[in-house]
């Protein structure tokens, strides 16, 4: 004959399993838990003997979303508080959860479930922890270095500084070239007339002689 241990649950094992995490503050994930049920130390399940702790367990395992619903269902209906896997009671979960959707006021009061009226000073403190991080050494620069960049930095400047009347030095420095070449042709102008009427005076002066010796 097999043994029971390991035959089918039932909904019936469900309804004691889920009514006894319910109703105790422990760890649902943990072993421990599953073998306290075993064991009956508590006297509140002597049913769990008809499983292996890891029969029961594993039991929660698979269905473990429907029976964490099944099992806050119990708590509410009951009106039971009790700590999950995570450490935080039902109650502090619905209150974790309404304080995403509500904005906080400084000088807002909040009701309680019960009617009564709690201020900020009935908060819980929040702890922040600011994690450091180790401070990055100067970045050092040798001399050498430091002179080359210096350098850089002054022909650059210079450089920015003379190169912005370009259009305007270039515009000058056309404007003179322009006039010099005017007084060269002028010049080259004068002299040429001077030579045309030298060599015209020459002429006369050639043709006076020549008729005056015929």
């Amino acid at each position: 004959m097999g043994d029971t241990r390991y035959k089918p649950h039932t909904d019936a094992d469900d309804e004691r399993l889920i009514q006894y995490l319910a109703t105790h503050d422990v760890r649902t994930g943990s072993a421990s838990t599953y073998q306290s049920i075993v064991n009956n130390e508590d006297g509140t399940s002597p049913w769990g003997a008809e499983r292996t702790w890891a029969a029961w367990r594993s039991r929660y395992a698979h269905h473990k979303h429907d029976f964490d619903r099944r099992i806050r269902q119990y708590r509410l209906k009951h009106g039971m508080v009790h700590r999950d896997d995570s450490g935080q009671s039902s109650n502090d979960q619905t209150q974790t959860t309404s304080s995403h959707f509500e904005s906080p006021s400084p000088f807002g009061v909040s009701s309680a479930a019960g009617g009564s009226i709690t201020g900020l000073n009935a908060l819980p403190a929040c702890n922040t922890t600011i994690s450091s991080y180790p401070s990055l050494p100067p970045a050092t620069i040798s001399p050498s270095k430091n002179m080359h960049l210096t350098l850089i930095a002054e022909r650059v400047i210079s450089s920015n500084r003379y190169s912005k009347p370009t259009s305007r030095r270039n515009s000058d420095t056309w404007m003179k070239d322009v006039s010099l070449s005017s007084r060269f042709l002028a010049t080259c102008t004068s002299f040429l007339f001077v030579f045309v009427v030298f060599i015209l005076l020459l002429s006369s002066l050639c043709l006076t002689l020549v008729t005056f010796f015929n």
